[in-house]
């Protein structure tokens, strides 16, 4: 009567299951290998597209201030309160706050 560590270690012993252990471990260490790959290109393609979008983000920018610097920073205070505020949030504002004179005035 066999105990299943003695069976287990019997099968090991055997070339032929060796020699698949052998193989499964060749191509698992194939399949990492080319999914690093893989995710390395991937990462590398969308750094790219990133500083694109980025480089085209900053010449939009530019273009805007240099149009008109007023309207740019006016865009440019919303885009922060986009940012900063939600709707659990609560603003205050003192009178001689940047942000308090686009909201008081039209001009």
């Amino acid at each position: 009567m066999s105990t299943p560590f003695f069976t287990f270690f019997f099968v090991l012993r055997q070339p032929a299951c060796l020699a698949g252990i052998g193989k499964t471990a060749e191509i698992e260490g194939r399949t990492v290998k080319e999914l690093k790959e893989i995710q390395s290109e991937a990462y590398r393609q969308a750094q790219i597209v990133m500083g694109k979008t980025d480089t085209e983000a900053i010449a939009t920018y530019g273009d805007a201030y240099s149009r008109d610097p007023v309207f740019y920073s006016f865009l440019k205070t919303f885009d922060s309160y986009k940012n900063t505020i939600d709707d659990k949030s609560t603003v205050i504002l003192t009178t001689d706050s940047d942000n308090y004179k686009y909201l008081k005035s039209p001009n």
